[in-house]
């Protein structure tokens, strides 16, 4: 199975909100109660029993709990750790890709209020290129972009 393939269907099993929230727990494993959920996504108990109720969870919420708890979004959304040859591959982006990237991002930090900064391009432009194939992209862009307005 490729990559995309993978990565496409861990996404839409985070979907399922028992499936995402088995994910998260194994990302910090003292999550066992419904709050210690909640607080983990930063949303109120009462939005988290919505969302229980529901049974889905929405991708910006799972993008706000990775960001809130330093977890890897490459391991949470993909299920692959970071290597060395990755990081190498990202190092030969090529210019018209960046660019691509910016045309693609700044609409977005300029919709949510994202003051454009180093620190802000660097978190968008890492997402960018960390999920560009995958069909959620600008949601997931868009819920980064929000993070990082909320934690200043």
């Amino acid at each position: 199975m490729n990559s995309l393939i993978a990565s496409k269907n861990i996404t839409n099993e985070l979907k399922s909100f028992e499936y995402a929230t088995h994910r998260m727990a194994e990302a910090l494993p003292g999550l066992s109660s419904d709050k210690s959920f909640a607080d983990a996504m930063g949303v109120s108990s009462s939005t988290y029993s919505t969302w229980k109720n529901r049974g889905t969870l929405g991708i910006s919420a799972l993008v706000n709990f990775c960001i809130l708890n330093n977890i890897d979004m490459n391991w949470f959304f993909k299920n692959e750790i970071k290597n060395v040859s990755n990081e190498i591959a990202r190092d030969e982006v090529d210019v018209v890709s960046i660019a691509k990237a910016i045309a693609t991002i700044e609409p977005i930090m300029h919709k949510v209020g994202m003051a454009k900064s180093e620190i802000g391009y660097e978190h968008m432009l890492k997402t960018y290129f960390d999920y560009q194939d995958m069909p959620e992209l600008s949601v997931i862009l868009e819920a980064v972009a929000k993070a990082q307005v909320r934690t200043g």
